[in-house]
Parts: structure tokens; C-alpha cells; sequence
């Protein structure tokens, strides 16, 4: 990367860093608040309507991804004149959305009785419901924007507004819960709060691209390929609800919404870090579109096995971290009666390794536009996913819901999207990609194994003993991982790469 490609991510990456380490705090915080003055049925509702909203977000077909692909290249060429353009074509669409959202948002409210499973009667259920859908429809309103500063590599400045917002939000949302213990207020406040966000980031876009205000139009050609480009993100979009947005209401239907609050414990703290971890990636996003713009094919791949090799790095550490802490963690935090059984928390670990340790080859399917040619595996990674959750999740529970997740990953794209990147983009064979995949999940595994056999006996009863076993912990994950890993030329390659741009400081 360019030494101007590689200040933006660096500093995308630490402006992200410090964003969702306020959010984990404001997040632990928050939801011990929450706990305190709310019972686990307010929270099985809030985790559950997020996911139904969020299954909503269908109606925008995929179009973030599509249209933050679309700005990288008149970005790099600096053609304001199509920027103007397609910003404009974009907020028409994104104004339909929203349209659309509200209408499928209240043609949903007769069936909530289905899917909320309590053991006692929530007051005002649909009036929260309203709340959460006019919170989703906000978001559109402003979100064409935001994107230009994703693809422009100014991720930065989203994350800076981000922080102070949720800062207010969590400030405010506690005020009402001490003082009225009030669902409603509580949710008004997230409305309020990312309204303003929004807004915010708006005429920041506004501040730094005057001549975005420009009446451009596309032309009608540009109009249809986009439109060929969404239906690819349409499926991607669908796949990626279907995936990643049904486990928290087949758990309301099948087992009950308190267990969905429960969950959404184990839920936050790995969403939390994988949003912490996703920042490192997703910072590269701008950057990796531009070197694809620019750079020839060997270079391409050359950054791609470094991004890899942290992205092996990173997962096996952070996987070892959370199965020996988690249950720990949890039970100082909410209490014991938050605690999961070992299956649950291995199914929790397992599937969060192979979401970080895919996000290279992700970030590099965005970029490359990629997802057009893939759209048909997640569809059947979706429907695997599925059929799988609803079949062990009535045999095993919340265990099999998970392991569902896992398994559809495994059987679909987790072997397809990489031979498709190696022999479209870099034109080499994939073998050694697997290799590499299969040895960094045997190293963690074999981490994990012998973590468990030195730890089992390091009981924690209170916060200052787990600050220990957090340090033990960590010294022990990446002391075994640079262990397997120190003599392997990846390794010595990713060193090489960081002392050649320290050099050149």
C-alpha cells in the first residue's frame, strides 16, 4: 500500500480502536443499568425486535455494499461531476426505503404475538415495536452519505461522532432508567440520539464535499448496472439476514425470549469484539479498493497474505482469550445465574473464530465486486443455516442453534469464496490458502485443549482475581500461538512488512 493508503487505515484503525472500546465499556455499563431496573423479558424484547428490524433492512437490496463499490473509482480519479451524480441517484433510492420499511415495519405487528414466547405479560409491546421501526427508518434517511466517507477513507470521522453520541446515549438512557425505570423514555433516547448521529455525519459529508449539492444525473446505462449490482447485493443482503439475523427468533419460538435475553449477554461481548476487531478491517476496506484500482495482481496478493496472516493472528488469540474468560467474566459481571453450560460457550467461541478469521477474504470480495459472482452460495449457506437451526434447535436447544451456524459456513462459502478469489483475481491455485486455514484452526484448538488443562483450577470469585487470570491468559495465548508460529514464512514476511514501514519513518 501507498505510504498515503496506509496513514488513512492507520488512522481509521486507531480512531475505530478507541470508538468501540468506549462502546464495550458504555455496553457492559449500560446493561448492567438495564438489568438492574428492567427484568431478562425487557431484554429478550430488545435483542429480539433489533433482530426483526434488522431482517427489515432487507428492503435496502444490498445497496450499502453496492454503493460504497461504486464510489471508489471516481473517488481515485477524483471525478466530482459522477460523485454528484451518484449521491443524488442514491438519495432517491434510499428515501423509497424508508418508505417501504415503515410499510412491511406495520404489516408485521399482527404476527409479534407468534414470535414473543414470555412468561409474563409485556405492557405496551407494539408501542415498543413502533419505537424500534422508527429508529430503523431513521437510519436510512442519512446513510447514503455516511457511506461517501467509508469509501473516501474518512472512516475516522464517523467513528468520532459515533463515540460521542453513544457516550450521550448511554448518559441518558441510565438518567431514565434511575429516575423512571421507563421503557418507553429509553427508547425515545436511542431515537433521539441516532437521529443526531446521523445528522451528524450528514453535514460533515456536507462540510468537506461541497460539490456533492450539484443537480448531476447518471446515465440510464449507469442506472442498469447498478441495479444488476444490487440484485447480486439483494442476494447477498438476504443470505446475510437469513445467516446472521434468525437465531435470536427461533430461539423466542422454540425456546422462550427470556433465553434470547440470556444470550444477548454472550451476544454482546463477542459482537462487541468482533466489531472491535472488524474496525482493523473495515479500515482497510477504502484502502484495499483503491489498491485495486491502482496496483498490479502480484502486489494485490502480496498485501492479501499479510492482511491474512493477521487475520489468523488475531483469531486464534482473541478465540483462546474468550473460551477460557468468558464464563468468568460473565458471572462477575450479571452473576452466575447468567451463565451458560461449556457447550454453549464452545458453540459461542467457534463461531466467532470463523467470522474473524474470514474477514480478510470478505473485505477483499467487497472490494474486487466479487459478491456478484457468489450471490447463489450464501443463498445456500442462508437455507442450510436455516433448516439446520430449526432441526437442532428443537434436538439440542440453544447449543444446535449455534452449531447450525457453524455447520452451513463450513459446507458453503467457507471453501467456495476463496477459490473463486484465487483463480478470478490472483490466477493462482487455492491449496495453500486451506493449508493455512487448517493449521491456524488446529492451533487454536490444540491452545484451547491445553489452556483448559492449566486453568481449570484458577477459580474467580471477584474482580480483582479476574484482572489476574485475564493477564495469565493472554501471556499463555500468545506465548503457544508465536510458538507455532515464529518459524513459518507468513510470519517472518508480516515482520518483514511492519520494519520496512517503521524503516521508512
Amino acid at each position: 500500500m501507498s505510504s498515503s493508503r496506509t496513514k488513512k487505515s492507520i488512522r481509521n484503525i486507531v480512531y475505530g480502536f478507541f470508538n468501540q472500546l468506549v462502546m464495550l465499556i458504555l455496553g457492559f455499563i449500560s446493561r448492567m443499568i438495564f438489568l438492574k431496573y428492567l427484568n431478562e423479558s425487557y431484554l429478550g424484547i430488545n435483542s429480539l425486535f433489533t433482530e426483526i428490524l434488522s431482517m427489515l433492512s432487507l428492503a435496502d437490496l444490498g445497496l450499502t455494499t453496492v454503493m460504497v463499490y461504486t464510489f471508489y473509482k471516481p473517488l481515485a480519479n477524483n471525478d466530482k461531476k459522477k460523485l454528484s451524480a451518484l449521491l443524488n441517484f442514491y438519495k432517491t433510492l434510499y428515501k423509497t426505503i424508508a418508505i417501504v420499511v415503515t410499510v412491511i415495519g406495520f404489516i408485521l405487528i399482527p404476527f409479534l404475538r407468534y414470535i414473543v414466547n414470555t412468561n409474563e405479560k409485556i405492557d405496551h409491546l407494539y408501542l415498543y415495536y413502533i419505537l424500534f421501526l422508527l429508529k430503523t427508518v431513521i437510519s436510512y434517511l442519512f446513510v447514503y452519505k455516511v457511506s461517501i466517507l467509508n469509501a473516501d477513507q474518512n472512516n475516522y470521522l464517523v467513528s468520532k461522532i459515533s463515540t460521542n453520541t453513544r457516550v450521550l446515549t448511554v448518559l441518558l438512557q441510565i438518567i431514565v432508567l434511575c429516575f423512571t425505570k421507563n421503557y418507553t423514555l429509553y427508547l425515545v433516547v436511542d431515537i433521539f440520539t441516532t437521529w443526531l448521529n446521523n445528522y451528524w455525519c450528514a453535514k460533515i459529508v456536507d462540510k468537506r464535499y461541497p460539490y456533492l449539492k450539484g443537480n448531476f444525473e447518471i446515465s440510464k446505462n449507469e442506472k442498469r448496472d447498478i441495479f444488476k449490482n444490487v440484485g447480486s447485493g439483494f442476494l447477498y443482503k438476504l443470505s446475510s439476514v437469513l445467516l446472521n439475523s434468525t437465531d435470536n427468533t427461533l430461539i423466542s419460538i422454540i425456546l422462550s425470549t427470556e433465553v434470547v435475553g440470556l444470550y444477548s449477554n454472550y451476544g454482546l461481548l463477542f459482537s462487541r469484539l468482533s466489531m472491535f476487531i472488524n474496525i482493523l478491517f473495515s479500515s482497510l476496506s477504502g484502502s484495499i479498493g483503491n489498491l485495486i484500482a491502482t496496483e498490479d495482481r502480484q502486489h494485490r496478493y502480496r498485501v492479501f497474505n499479510i492482511i491474512q496472516s493477521i487475520g489468523f493472528l488475531i483469531s486464534s488469540i482473541t478465540s483462546v482469550c474468550c473460551f477460557l474468560l468468558i464464563n468468568d467474566f460473565i458471572s462477575i459481571w450479571l452473576g452466575s445465574k447468567f451463565v451458560f453450560g461449556v457447550d454453549v460457550q464452545i458453540a459461542c467461541v467457534f463461531n466467532y473464530y470463523f467470522s474473524i478469521s474470514l474477514q480478510p477474504l470478505w473485505i477483499y470480495r467487497d472490494a474486487t465486486g466479487l459478491y456478484k459472482q457468489t450471490k447463489y452460495v450464501m443463498i445456500c449457506t442462508a437455507i442450510v443455516n436455516l433448516v439446520l437451526s430449526i432441526i437442532l434447535g428443537y434436538q439440542y436447544g440453544l447449543f444446535g442453534i449455534i452449531v447450525a451456524s457453524i455447520i452451513s459456513r463450513i459446507c458453503t462459502y467457507f471453501w467456495y469464496e476463496p477459490i473463486l478469489l484465487y483463480k478470478q483475481f490472483f490466477e493462482k491455485k487455492v491449496t495453500s490458502y486451506f493449508i493455512k486455514h487448517l493449521y491456524n484452526f488446529a492451533v487454536t484448538l490444540i491452545t484451547m485443549l491445553f489452556g483448559l488443562v492449566m486453568f481449570k483450577h484458577v477459580y474467580v470469585t471477584n474482580i480483582f482475581f479476574f484482572f489476574g487470570k485475564v493477564v495469565f491468559v493472554l501471556i499463555y495465548s500468545v506465548a503457544a500461538i508465536y510458538l507455532f508460529y515464529f518459524w513459518r514464512k507468513d510470519y517472518k514476511n508480516l515482520i518483514n512488512y511492519f520494519k520496512s514501514k517503521l524503516i521508512k519513518k
